[in-house]
């Protein structure tokens, strides 16, 4: 009882430190890689302590995930046309001649690429540890983080030394963060 007390207090610190991460690394004149590199780093040392098989090092892939783009095309009239991201435009361009919503489509399905992406670099676990089951849930809900959540920006900032974190992005990745730990740590 007492470890099951303990691994929910190291789910929840780190979701909050993966929520501030992500944010940060989202945060205007910030270097990305705060979420790039630190997020996988931290769940590769955590894997490497509580899983104990070098195969989690290959959760280091996620590094590659993080650095995928998830932006659509659009016209700012600051800077001009923004082409988007490779995986943005897809989607863009085929919603767009099939349906009137479909910028909200192609976010959906842009973000949702990145969520299926990000459970491909963390497979090494189940593989390992053969809880596929918690795996499959796992990936599904964050899929679903991804899609439904990551791209909303209605939500308010929080400013922290003087950096303007997004709410979503702590939320984003502080849930990953939690659903990510609980895969490594049950």
């Amino acid at each position: 009882m007492l470890i099951t007390i303990y691994k929910l207090i190291g789910c929840t610190i780190i979701a909050l430190i993966t929520g501030l991460l992500g944010s940060f690394g989202g945060a205007e004149q910030t270097i990305k890689n705060w979420r790039r590199i630190g997020i996988p780093v931290i769940f590769t040392i955590i894997a490497l302590v509580f899983i104990q098989h070098w195969l989690v090092l290959s959760i280091l892939a996620m590094i590659g995930v993080f650095c995928i783009g998830y932006g659509l095309p659009e016209e700012d009239p600051r800077w001009g046309l923004d082409e988007g991201s490779v995986i943005g435009r897809f989607w863009y361009y085929f919603f767009k001649k099939k349906t009137k919503h479909y910028e909200l489509w192609a976010n959906l399905l842009t973000r949702g690429v990145i969520g299926a992406v990000l459970g491909l670099s963390l497979v090494s676990i189940p593989i390992i540890t053969k809880k596929w089951l918690i795996y499959a849930i796992i990936t599904i809900v964050n899929i679903s983080i991804y899609s439904g959540l990551s791209w909303r920006y209605f939500l308010a900032n929080l400013n922290i030394k003087g950096k303007e974190l997004l709410i979503t992005d702590v939320i984003t990745y502080g849930l990953l963060g939690l659903m990510i730990s609980i895969l490594i740590l049950y």
